[in-house]
């Protein structure tokens, strides 16, 4: 599974999206959308293992086009570094 976050600054917000999981956050500053969308993509891929659902492992995840390599779904949230 490929994801992808992308980032849009609409006026005075930014607007964090990850089309293949279908969910949108926004916030008042870049850096602050990124925690948010995490945060988001954490508690969603959580909520689906304790319903018992299967997590597939991401192949990949980009941030607005830049590959960050291969990654397992839950340690991206452990360590943050997809985001940074």
């Amino acid at each position: 599974m490929n994801i992808s976050v992308k980032l849009l600054k609409n006026k005075d917000r930014f607007i964090a999206t990850c089309p293949e999981l279908e969910i949108s956050c926004y916030a008042s500053s870049q850096t602050e959308a990124k925690q948010r969308i995490k945060d988001v993509i954490s508690f969603y891929l959580h909520s689906a293992k304790e319903m018992g659902l299967e997590v597939e492992s991401f192949d990949s995840v980009m941030i607005n086009g830049k590959y960050s390599g291969p990654i397992s779904p839950l340690s991206i949230f452990e360590t943050g570094s997809y985001l940074n």
